[in-house]
């Protein structure tokens, strides 16, 4: 096995380009009864790691459970989750959220006293679109991920459990500098 510092190398003396990691990962099983499961999408600029535990290490062998892994590594890369459920929610990113929120009420001049309701109703259609369990499947239509995986789960004759995934894209992260352009020629002329 190569070390990461071998795979730059191997590609910077292929592509002549200098090549910079910014970011990596491992994910391993932690049992028998869990398999890691991974996807890159075809323009090679998502990738998906995500790992699952089976009811037990026969399950995990399953064609099932490899169908189900494959799937939900599809669904990462294409929906962009940020969590697998509501309570895995970043707490900073949920209190960003309720501000919006909170904001969009504000300017719609809803009165306060139905804000609770509002809000409820606001964060359940979020969570339908940030949380991996409360997303409708891809693959299978009118499906939400929590059901499908359920599904599996009773042929495999126990739960079916979501461990981890990690979601990552070419340049994501990377904030580039944006200039103005009169500053920019002002700044020519003065050199």
């Amino acid at each position: 096995v190569d070390t990461v510092e071998q795979e730059r190398q191997g590609i910077v003396s292929t592509t002549k380009e200098n090549v910079v990691v910014r970011r990596w990962w491992v994910e391993q099983p932690m049992s028998p009864g869990s398999a890691t499961y991974s996807y890159v999408h075809s323009n090679g600029k998502i990738g998906v790691l995500i790992t699952l535990l089976a009811p037990s290490a026969d399950a995990a062998k399953d064609s099932a459970f490899r169908e189900l892994g494959d799937d939900l590594a599809m669904q990462i890369a294409a929906m962009g989750p940020l969590a697998i459920s509501p309570d895995r929610l970043d707490p900073v990113e949920v209190e960003r959220q309720k501000n919006i929120f909170e904001t969009q009420l504000t300017e719609l001049k809803k009165p306060q006293a139905a804000w609770p309701k509002i809000l409820e109703g606001k964060f359940n259609k979020w969570h339908t679109e940030t949380c991996l369990l409360n997303q409708e499947s891809v693959v299978h239509a009118k499906t939400s991920i929590a059901q499908v995986i359920k599904n599996v789960g009773v042929k495999l004759g126990g739960d079916v459990t979501v461990v981890n995934f990690i979601r990552c894209q070419v340049g994501e992260g990377i904030e580039k500098a944006k200039e103005n352009l009169a500053d920019e020629v002002a700044k020519m002329i003065k050199e």
